[in-house]
């Protein structure tokens, strides 16, 4: 039985949004009205992504959640950032943990894509891990 997220090849959520890698790749952005051209027709309601074929990683970030189609992100899960800045800083209370999401890293929105990775829990990982070495070296 298909799960409600599971990648139908319908396209919405390509043809709503461009994926980032879309945006990267083709410099588009997420309010272009043009076409991927790494998405192809090949049946009636069908479409595959050559991304998605061709790229391991794309693979990862653009299935690893399943369907991406933005009337049903209620339905994917989510992470919590401050258990995220806890395997880091176990140490951290909830002032420090809010002082180092919003005054260290690029939450909520300002993320360095694909520098520090795909997604944003990729991103705030890489800056959290970043962060952590840069307190190690002062503390030598």
């Amino acid at each position: 039985m298909m799960s409600e997220l599971e990648c139908k090849k319908c396209a919405t959520c390509c043809l709503k949004t461009p994926c980032i890698f879309a945006q990267v790749n083709h410099n588009m952005n997420s309010n272009s009205e043009t076409f991927c051209p790494e998405l192809i027709w090949v049946a009636e309601d069908q479409y595959e992504c050559m991304l998605i074929r061709n790229d391991s990683v794309a693979r990862e970030v653009l299935l690893g959640n399943g369907c991406d189609d933005p009337e049903k992100k209620h339905l994917k899960p989510t992470f919590d950032c401050g258990e995220i800045v806890k395997e880091y800083f176990p140490e951290a209370d909830d002032d420090e943990i809010g002082y180092i999401l919003w005054n260290e890293t690029g939450f909520p929105e300002f993320w360095e894509i694909p520098r520090d990775g795909w997604t944003a829990s990729q991103c705030l990982r890489t800056e959290l891990q970043r962060l952590k070495e840069k307190v190690e070296n002062a503390k030598v």
